[in-house]
C-alpha cells in the first residue's frame, strides 16, 4: 500500500519540469504579469488543478442538497420501508462518502500541494536565481544580500500560494454558486434570490477591500523582507560590525528595523480585520435571509422539510466558503 502511495504521490510531481529556463528577463511591472510569465510549464497542472476543484465541489453540493432528499425521504416513508424502498440511493449515498469523495478529495491535494505546489516554487526559485546570477557585482553590493536571498527563497511559496488560492477559490466558489442556484430553482427560483442578491454585495466588497489589503501586505512584505536582510548581513559580518559598532547601535538599528515592521503589519491588519468582521456580518446575512426564505416557503406550501433542512446546511457551508475565499483572495500573510 505505501509503495502504492508514493507512485501515485511521486506521479503528480513529476508531471511539471519545473527546471525550465524560460525566455529571459521576467517582466517586473506588476505581480500578475510576473506570474504569467512562469505558467507555460504549469499550464498542465493549473488545468488538472481546476478540474479537481471542480469535481471536489460538485460532490460537495450533491452531498448537501442529498441532505435535504433524505429528510423527505425519512418523513414520508414508513421506518419498515427504507431499506426495502430507498436502499439503492442509500449505498449509492455511501460509495459517494466512503469511496469516490476521498478519493477525489486525495487527487485534488495530490494536484494542489505536489504537482502544484512543489514544482511551481521550484520553477519561481529557479528561475529568480537563473537572473539573478547574471546580474552585475555592483548591483548585489547596492543591496543586502540576506534580502536578496530571503526574497528568492520565499517568492517560491508566495506565487504558487496566489495562483493556487486564485484558482481554487474562484473556481470552488463559482461551483458551489452555480449548483445552488440550480438546486434550489428546482423548487422555486425565488429561493435562489437571497443567494444572488448576497453574492452581488460579497463580490462588491471583495473587489473594493480586497486590493487594499493585497497592498498593505506587499508593503508589509517589502519591510519583512528588508528586516531579514539586515539580520543575516550583521549575523554573517559580525566580527566586522563588532569592530566598527557598538552594541547600543546595533540594537538601536534592529528595533527601528522591528518597529517599522510591526508598523506596516499593523497597518495590512487593520484593513484585514475589517475585512474579517464585515464577512462574519455578511455570514449572518445569507443564513438569516436563505434560511428565513425556506422557512416562508415551507410555510406556504411551497417547499418541504428537506429542502428548509439543505437551506440549513447550505447556508452554514456559504458562510464558511466565504471566508475562506476572503482569507484567501486576501493572502494575508506575516
Amino acid at each position: 500500500m505505501r509503495a502504492i502511495y508514493d507512485r501515485a504521490t511521486r506521479l503528480a510531481l513529476n508531471l511539471v519540469a519545473p527546471y525550465d529556463a524560460g525566455d529571459g528577463r521576467p517582466p517586473a511591472t506588476d505581480v500578475w504579469p510576473y506570474l504569467r510569465s512562469h505558467l507555460y510549464p504549469l499550464w498542465w497542472m493549473i488545468a488538472l488543478s481546476l478540474v479537481m476543484t471542480i469535481l471536489a465541489a460538485s460532490v460537495e453540493v450533491w452531498l448537501i442538497s442529498y441532505a435535504g432528499r433524505l429528510i423527505d425521504m425519512l418523513v414520508d416513508s414508513a421506518p419498515s420501508a427504507i431499506w426495502r424502498d430507498h436502499a439503492g440511493t442509500l449505498i449509492f449515498a455511501a460509495f459517494m462518502l466512503i469511496i469516490l469523495r476521498p478519493f477525489i478529495q486525495f487527487l485534488r491535494y495530490a494536484v494542489n500541494d505536489i504537482g502544484l505546489d512543489c514544482n511551481g516554487a521550484s520553477l519561481f526559485r529557479f528561475r529568480a536565481h537563473a537572473h539573478l546570477t547574471k546580474q552585475s557585482v555592483g548591483w548585489f553590493q547596492d543591496d543586502f544580500a540576506g534580502r536578496t536571498a530571503s526574497r528568492l527563497v520565499l517568492m517560491g511559496n508566495y506565487a504558487t500560494a496566489v495562483i493556487f488560492q486564485s484558482l481554487n477559490a474562484v473556481a470552488f466558489g463559482a461551483v458551489y454558486l452555480i449548483g445552488i442556484v440550480v438546486f434550489m430553482s428546482d423548487v422555486d427560483v425565488r429561493l435562489a434570490l437571497p443567494l444572488l442578491a448576497w453574492a452581488v454585495i460579497y463580490a462588491g466588497l471583495m473587489v473594493w477591500i480586497v486590493p487594499r489589503v493585497v497592498n498593505a501586505m506587499e508593503i508589509f512584505m517589502a519591510a519583512k523582507s528588508a528586516l531579514l536582510g539586515k539580520v543575516v548581513d550583521v549575523f554573517s559580518n559580525f566580527d566586522i560590525v563588532s569592530l566598527f559598532t557598538n552594541r547600543a547601535q546595533i540594537e538601536a538599528n534592529h528595533t527601528e528595523a522591528l518597529e517599522a515592521t510591526r508598523q506596516r503589519l499593523f497597518e495590512a491588519r487593520q484593513i484585514s480585520v475589517g475585512l474579517r468582521a464585515t464577512t462574519i456580518w455578511l455570514e449572518g446575512l445569507i443564513i438569516v435571509g436563505f434560511v428565513g426564505a425556506g422557512i416562508w416557503f415551507w410555510s406556504q406550501g411551497l417547499a418541504t422539510i428537506g429542502v428548509v433542512g439543505t437551506t440549513i446546511a447550505l447556508s452554514l457551508r456559504i458562510a464558511t466558503l466565504a471566508e475562506w475565499i476572503m482569507d484567501h483572495g486576501s493572502g494575508a500573510y506575516c
